[in-house]
C-alpha cells in the first residue's frame, strides 16, 4: 500500500561510457534541463549529469554554447565541466559535471537556520567565492545573465571548508567589451535588472539594449537574499502581481518609496544599517551598504562597475578583525580594519560604533591598557596574534549616567488563524522554525555579554590598582625626602644663629669689613617656610587621600553581589532554548509532510490539530525564557556592572589626583633643593671667609675693647677682669664658634649630599611611575590642580 505523499526513490537506470544514474536521483529541475546523481562505474565516485528536456533548436544552440563556454573555463568558483558523453539506453548527449553535495544557495536559503541570512563567517565565504567566479568570469568577457541564489551550488572540501560554484551557463554569452549591447532577455524574475523586466516580462516599451551591468544587479539582489534571507523587490502577491512588483522596482529609479529601502528600513544612501534581524555584525552591514547602493543604482552612468565591486569587496575580505566590549551599553563588536590600520584607527571605529571620542576611550586588552601593549604606531598585520584574537574591552573615561544595554532585537512568531489551509500552516511553521534558530544565536549573543560584563569588572579592578601601586611606592620615598629638607633647614637655622653671634663678636671687636654679607645670609626666607610648609601639609594630605583610597579599592577586590548574577550554567538556558528550538522543528517537518498529503484522514487531522497547539505553546516559552530569563538577566548585570565600572573609573581619575599632587611634591622639593643649596653656598662661602678674617685680625696687636652687653656671651665676657682678660675671653668664644661652624658645614654638606641623591631617586621613580601608570592619561585629561585634592570627595 502507497500512503499519500510516499515518493518512489527507484527508477530506471542509464549509462554513459563511464557513468551511471537513476532517473529518481535529481538534484535539481529547471524549465529546460534536469540535473540528476550519478557515480562513476569505475570508482563510485560522485558527479552530476545535466539532462536536456527540450531538444528544440534554440535549447541545443543554448546546450552547445554552454558547453563551449565550460570548456574554455578553469577556475574553483565555476562549475567544472567534466566531459560530455552519451547515454547508452537513448543516445541522447549528455553533460558531466562536477558534484556539489550541499546543494544550492537557494536551497539552503529555504532551510529554517538561514531564515535571516548566512552567519558571518559562511556568509563573507559566499562572498569571497561568487565575487571571484563573476571577476572571472568577466576577465574573459563572459556574462552570466541569470545569477541568483539556485545557480549557485555549495560544495564541501575535504577539509570541511565551503566552497561556492556558480552554474547553469544555458544563458551566458560572450561579448567584446563591458559596454557591448544585447537584446535578449533571459533571467528569473525577482533577479533581472528592472529594464529587463519591463520589456521582458511587463512586455512594455522601454530599454532594448543591455550591457554587462545586467549581472550587477542580478548579483547585488542575490547578495541582499544571502544577507537578509529575504528578496528586496517582492510584491506581496509574488510572481503573480508583476505590475506591483516592477512598480517596486522601478520606485527605485524614480526616487519614490523603493522595495531596497523598504527593506532597509529607509533610503540606502542614508540608511546607517542592514535590518538589525541579520546574523552580521553592525560594521560588516555598514560596509557592505554602499556597495548594494552602487550595484542597485539603475541609472547606467551611475551604477558600479565590476573593478569597483571587485575592489569594494576585496577590501572587506582582506580585513582584519578584532572584537571589543562596549562596557557602557553590554554590546559585543566586531570590527573589520585594514591591515596597515594602527590603534588610532581602532579609536576612530570605536567612537563611530560607541559614539565615545577617542580622547575619553580607556581601552582594556586583559587588565593593560592597548597603549602600553602595542605602539601607537603599529599597524594591525604586525600585532602578535594573542592581541588580534584578543577580547577589548572599551570604557568611557567619563561615564555619568548609565545607559540602556543593548538588546539585540528579534522578529515576532507568526500567529496560526483558527481556519487556515495546510500549505498556510506550513509556511507559519517554517516561518517559527528560522525565528527559534535567530533567538537560539540571540540568546548565545546576550549571555556572552554576560559574562563579559563581569569579566570587564576584574580587568578594569586589576588595571586601577595597577595604576595606583607606583604612587603606593613613592609616598614613602617622598617622605623621607621631606624629613632630610626639614633637617636641612634645621642645620641651616641653627648655623644663621651662630653666625648672628659671630657678627656681635666682629662688632665688639669693630670689624665690620663682612658684616653685610653675613647679615644677607641671615636674613629669614620667609618663601621658602611657605613653601616648606605647603609642601608638608600637601604630603600629608595625599598619605591621608591614598589609604582612604586604598581602603576603597580594596573593598571592591572582594567578589561582590555582581559576580554571582546573570545567567549561570545551571540554568542550561542554551539547552533549554535548543530543546524548544527542535520541537518547532519537528512541528514544522510534521507540517511540511501534511502539505505533501495534500488532504489528511482523521487520525492525521487530530495529530495537525494537537501539533497546532504545540506549536503556538513552544513559541511562547521560547520568547519567555529568551526575554524574561536571558534578556532580564542581562539588564540585572548590566546595571550592577555600570556601578561598579562608575566607582573604579572614579577611583582611576582620583588615583591620576594622588600622583599629580607627588608631581607637586616633587616640584616643591626641587625648588627648595634649590634655594637651599643657594644658601648652603653662601655659608660655605662666608665660614670660609670668616676664617681668614679672624686668623688675619687676631694675630696682630690687640687693641683696647669697647665692653657691650652680648647676651648669649655673658659667661665669657665675666671671666675676665681686664683688657686682655676679656680679649682673650673673647677670642677663646670665637674660636670655640669657628669650630662649631666647621662641624655644621661638614653636617651640611653631607645632608646635602644625602638629599640630592633622594631628590634624584624620587623624580626619576616618579617619572617611571609617570610612563608606566598614567601615559594613557596625561595627555588627555586636564591635570586637577593639587590644592583640589580633598580626601572627603574618596570618602563620598
Amino acid at each position: 500500500m502507497q500512503y499519500p505523499g510516499h515518493v518512489d526513490k527507484t527508477g530506471p537506470l542509464h549509462h554513459t561510457i563511464n557513468y551511471v544514474y537513476n532517473t529518481a536521483d535529481c538534484l535539481g529541475k529547471g524549465a529546460t534541463a534536469t540535473v540528476l546523481l550519478a557515480r562513476s562505474r569505475s570508482d563510485g565516485h560522485q558527479v552530476a549529469v545535466k539532462v536536456s528536456l527540450d531538444s528544440s533548436p534554440h535549447n541545443v544552440r543554448a546546450r552547445i554554447r554552454e558547453t563551449e563556454l565550460l570548456r574554455s573555463t578553469n577556475h574553483r568558483n565555476v562549475m567544472r565541466l567534466i566531459a560530455c558523453e552519451t547515454v547508452q539506453e537513448t543516445g541522447q548527449e549528455v553533460m558531466i559535471l562536477e558534484y556539489c553535495q550541499a546543494g544550492s544557495v537557494y536551497s539552503l536559503l529555504e532551510q529554517p537556520t538561514n531564515s535571516f541570512g548566512f552567519q558571518e563567517k559562511e556568509f563573507l565565504t559566499f562572498l569571497r567565492d561568487i565575487t571571484e567566479g563573476v571577476s572571472y568570469l568577466n576577465s574573459l568577457k563572459i556574462i552570466h545573465r541569470d545569477i541568483k541564489p539556485g545557480n549557485i551550488l555549495k560544495k564541501i572540501e575535504g577539509d570541511g571548508s565551503s566552497t561556492y560554484v556558480l552554474t547553469d551557463f544555458g544563458a551566458a554569452r560572450e561579448l567584446q567589451d563591458e559596454d557591448e549591447t544585447f537584446m535578449s532577455i533571459y533571467g528569473t524574475e525577482e533577479y533581472i535588472h528592472p529594464d529587463m523586466f519591463q520589456r521582458g516580462v511587463l512586455r512594455q516599451a522601454g530599454q532594448s539594449e543591455f550591457t554587462s551591468s545586467v549581472d550587477l544587479w542580478s548579483l547585488g539582489v542575490t547578495v541582499f537574499h544571502v544577507i537578509t534571507g529575504s528578496l528586496p523587490f517582492q510584491a506581496f502577491g509574488g510572481r503573480s502581481d508583476s505590475q506591483t512588483m516592477f512598480k517596486i522596482i522601478s520606485d527605485r529609479a524614480s526616487g519614490e518609496i523603493s522595495g531596497v529601502q523598504r527593506a532597509l528600513n529607509g533610503p540606502i544612501e542614508r540608511s546607517k544599517d542592514l535590518p538589525e534581524t541579520t546574523y552580521l555584525s553592525r560594521c560588516l552591514k555598514n560596509l557592505l551598504r554602499p556597495i548594494l547602493a552602487g550595484l542597485f543604482e539603475p541609472d547606467r552612468q551611475k551604477a558600479w562597475t565590476f573593478n569597483q565591486y571587485y575592489s569594494a569587496v576585496t577590501d572587506i575580505i582582506n580585513r582584519k578583525t578584532l572584537t571589543f566590549y562596549h562596557c557602557e551599553t553590554s554590546s559585543n563588536h566586531k570590527i573589520y580594519l585594514h591591515k596597515t590600520d594602527c590603534l588610532v584607527h581602532i579609536q576612530e571605529l570605536i567612537a563611530e560604533l560607541t559614539d565615545i571620542p577617542a580622547v575619553r576611550q580607556l581601552i582594556l586588552i586583559g587588565n593593560k591598557s592597548a597603549k602600553d601593549v602595542v605602539a601607537d604606531n603599529e599597524q594591525i598585520q604586525t600585532y602578535p596574534k594573542s592581541v588580534q584574537k584578543a577580547q577589548f574591552f572599551v570604557f568611557d573615561k567619563d561615564i555619568t549616567d548609565m545607559h540602556k544595554p543593548h538588546i539585540p532585537k528579534i522578529p515576532p512568531f507568526a500567529s496560526l488563524v483558527f481556519d487556515t489551509s495546510l500549505s498556510n500552516d506550513s509556511a507559519v511553521a517554517k516561518q517559527c522554525a528560522g525565528i527559534a534558530y535567530f533567538i537560539e544565536f540571540r540568546a548565545e549573543e546576550v549571555i556572552v555579554c554576560q559574562d563579559l560584563a563581569l569579566e570587564s569588572i576584574i580587568h578594569l579592578r586589576y588595571y586601577v590598582e595597577e595604576t595606583l601601586r607606583p604612587a603606593v611606592t613613592l609616598v614613602p620615598e617622598s617622605e623621607t625626602h621631606l624629613v632630610t629638607t626639614k633637617r636641612r633647614v634645621e642645620m641651616i637655622e641653627s648655623s644663621q644663629k651662630m653666625t648672628k653671634f659671630f657678627m656681635n663678636i666682629l662688632r665688639e671687636t669693630q670689624t665690620t669689613k663682612y658684616l653685610k654679607d653675613m647679615a644677607s645670609y641671615c636674613t629669614h626666607d620667609v618663601n621658602l617656610a611657605d613653601v616648606l610648609h605647603k609642601t608638608t601639609v600637601r604630603q600629608d594630605e595625599i598619605k591621608v587621600y591614598l589609604d582612604v583610597l586604598t581602603n576603597k579599592l580594596r573593598e571592591h577586590s572582594t567578589p561582590g553581589a555582581v559576580d554571582h548574577l546573570g545567567c549561570n550554567e545551571q540554568d542550561h538556558c542554551l539547552t533549554k532554548i535548543g530543546h524548544l528550538r527542535q520541537g518547532i522543528q519537528a512541528v514544522s517537518s510534521t507540517f511540511s509532510k501534511h502539505k505533501k498529503y495534500g488532504s489528511l484522514h482523521p487520525h492525521e487531522e487530530f495529530i495537525h490539530k494537537t501539533e497546532r497547539e504545540k506549536l503556538e505553546d513552544l513559541c511562547v516559552r521560547t520568547v519567555d525564557l529568551y526575554q524574561s530569563h536571558c534578556v532580564c538577566n542581562l539588564k540585572t548585570v548590566h546595571k550592577g556592572s555600570h556601578r561598579v565600572t562608575s566607582i573604579l573609573l572614579k577611583h582611576m581619575v582620583r588615583g591620576t589626583k594622588v600622583e599629580s599632587n607627588l608631581k607637586c611634591v616633587r616640584d616643591c622639593l626641587e625648588q627648595i633643593d634649590e634655594k637651599l643649596c643657594k644658601v648652603e653656598a653662601t655659608f660655605k662661602r662666608i665660614a670660609e671667609l670668616s676664617s681668614q678674617m679672624v686668623s688675619q685680625n687676631f694675630s696682630e696687636t690687640p687693641t683696647p675693647l669697647v665692653r657691650t652687653e652680648i647676651p648669649d656671651a655673658s659667661s665669657a665676657t665675666s671671666v675676665a677682669s681686664s683688657k686682655y682678660g676679656e680679649r682673650s675671653a673673647l677670642v677663646n668664644s670665637l674660636a670655640s664658634e669657628m669650630e662649631n661652624l666647621r662641624t655644621s658645614r661638614s653636617d651640611l654638606d653631607s645632608i646635602l649630599n644625602l638629599n640630592t641623591d633622594s631628590l634624584r631617586t624620587l623624580k626619576r621613580l616618579l617619572e617611571g611611575a609617570s610612563r608606566l601608570s598614567m601615559n594613557s592619561f596625561q595627555h588627555e585629561k586636564q591635570t586637577i590642580s593639587p590644592s583640589s585634592s580633598n580626601v572627603d570627595d574618596v570618602k563620598s
